[in-house]
């Protein structure tokens, strides 16, 4: 069975207002062993998260938390 994750990611237009960026079915899937699936929703290199920007957040090679407090 493949793993399905529909993504959601919302930011803000010049307004301030909240829309939505994007909404779809995450694509980034990895599997190292049989069995097992996974993926990454989303990654930030700073804690507290600085979400000001519009990089994908989703498009990090993560195996490890990329800081200290992440």
């Amino acid at each position: 069975m493949t793993l399905q994750v529909r993504r959601v990611v919302t930011a803000h237009d010049s307004d301030g207002k909240a829309v939505i960026k994007s909404d779809e079915l995450a694509t980034n899937m990895i599997s190292n062993r049989s069995g097992h699936q996974s993926l990454v929703v989303w990654t930030t290199n700073a804690t507290p998260a600085d979400n000001s920007g519009y990089e994908d957040g989703s498009n990090w090679e993560v195996t490890t938390p990329p800081i200290a407090n992440g």
